[in-house]
C-alpha cells in the first residue's frame, strides 16, 4: 500500500504533463515537445527510482508550482474585481498547483527519506 502512495505524485505530474500535450495539439494542432520530454522524464522517474533524480524532479515540480501559483495570485491581482470567472480561475488554478505543491513535497519528503543501495550488485574482492 506504502508503495502505491508513493507513486501518486509522479501519476498526477505525467497526466499534468498529458493534459499539457494534449491541450496543445487540439488547441492549435502543434506537437509540444517539452510537454512529452517532461512526460518521458516522469515515465522514466516512475520505473527507475533513484533517489537523486527523484529529489531533483521533486524540486523542481515544486518550484513549478510555485511558480504558477504565484502567476494565478498575479493574474487575480491584475483583473481587479471579483466576479464568478475569476472564482473559477482561483479555484481551478490554486487547487491545481496547490495540490502540485503538495505533491512535489511529497516527493521530495519520500526520496529524501528512502534509502537506496548505491550498488545493488555485491562485489566480492578476493
Amino acid at each position: 500500500m506504502k508503495k502505491i502512495f508513493r507513486l501518486i505524485p509522479l501519476v498526477y505530474f505525467i497526466g499534468l504533463g498529458v493534459f499539457w500535450f494534449l491541450e496543445n495539439y487540439m488547441g492549435t494542432g502543434t506537437i509540444n515537445y517539452i510537454a512529452l520530454a517532461v512526460v518521458l522524464v516522469l515515465l522514466i522517474e516512475l520505473f527507475y527510482n533513484h533517489k537523486i533524480v527523484g529529489l531533483v524532479t521533486g524540486l523542481l515540480l515544486g518550484l513549478f508550482s510555485t511558480y504558477m501559483l504565484f502567476a494565478v495570485l498575479s493574474d487575480v491581482i491584475k483583473g481587479g474585481s471579483i466576479n464568478p470567472n475569476m472564482v473559477k480561475f482561483i479555484l481551478f488554478g490554486g487547487g491545481l498547483f496547490g495540490i502540485g505543491l503538495l505533491l512535489a513535497g511529497l516527493l521530495v519528503f519520500y526520496h529524501g527519506k528512502q534509502n537506496f543501495p548505491e550498488n545493488k550488485r555485491q562485489t566480492t574482492s578476493v
